[in-house]
């Protein structure tokens, strides 16, 4: 009994001291730290940002991140509101050179779904570029990053640049994440990442293009190596 009334009058004191709103934040953190770790501390605001990334994708895309040297390079395709973004310059956050860029049209018109998670907590007048900056600013690491609006078949011609990690979660359809990986693998380093979201095997998978790809492109071919399947995570490395 003296222990929870313990607790309970620390847990006023806090609240009071800090404000419910910090409080429970700053509980949300603990408990974040406690189950994950402190490796996994600097991404725990990721859960404030709208998207589909899940908590085991988060950390397995974190640690492919963390893993990566001083000047690596990472491409984003398809960042909505930034929730796999932050995760990402956070795990490059203090590596010398490192940058993230993170390449969307930053524009729901012709998709229904990001809009109605848009609007969800939206202030009036926000625009999905808002959004996205604003929670980059929040929870992420803004200097690291670099945005390239528009889709990515409009930025893959000028590219130059090696590619440490490609990160393909753009349009789901077979078409679009073929023509994803046809433009941009090629640019991933012998040793590199590619990472594709959403894949599932399952015949009737509600976005099966990147599944679909990964059957026909990666899984039978020597240039790929699995280096995790994680919930609908699929992530290769380059040979």
């Amino acid at each position: 009994m003296l222990p929870r009334l313990v607790t309970t009058s620390l847990r006023l004191i806090l609240q009071t001291i800090l404000g419910r709103e910090r409080y429970c934040r700053a509980r949300g953190r603990y408990l974040w730290v406690k189950k994950h770790g402190l490796r996994y501390h600097a991404i725990y605001g990721y859960r404030e940002v709208g998207g589909w990334l899940s908590e085991k994708e988060a950390l397995a895309l974190y640690d492919v991140a963390k893993s990566l040297a001083d000047n690596c390079v990472i491409v984003e395709i398809g960042s909505f509101l930034g929730r796999s973004s932050v995760v990402l310059s956070q795990g490059i956050r203090g590596k010398k050179g490192a940058a993230l860029f993170c390449i969307d049209p930053l524009d729901t018109k012709r998709d229904p779904l990001s809009g109605r998670v848009l609007r969800t907590g939206a202030e009036v007048g926000d625009t999905m570029e808002t959004r996205f900056r604003e929670n980059i600013m929040k929870h992420g690491v803004p200097q690291r990053i670099t945005i390239l609006r528009g889709y990515s078949y409009q930025h893959s011609p000028d590219w130059i640049k090696g590619i440490d990690l490609l990160f393909i979660d753009g349009n789901h359809s077979h078409d679009a994440v073929l023509r994803d990986y046809t433009k941009w693998a090629p640019f991933v380093k012998n040793g590199g990442f590619l990472a594709f979201h959403d894949v599932s095997f399952e015949a009737q998978a509600p976005f099966p293009g990147p599944g679909q790809v990964i059957k026909q492109h990666i899984l039978d071919s020597t240039d790929w190596l699995i280096a995790r399947h994680l919930a609908s995570l699929f992530v290769v490395i380059r040979s």
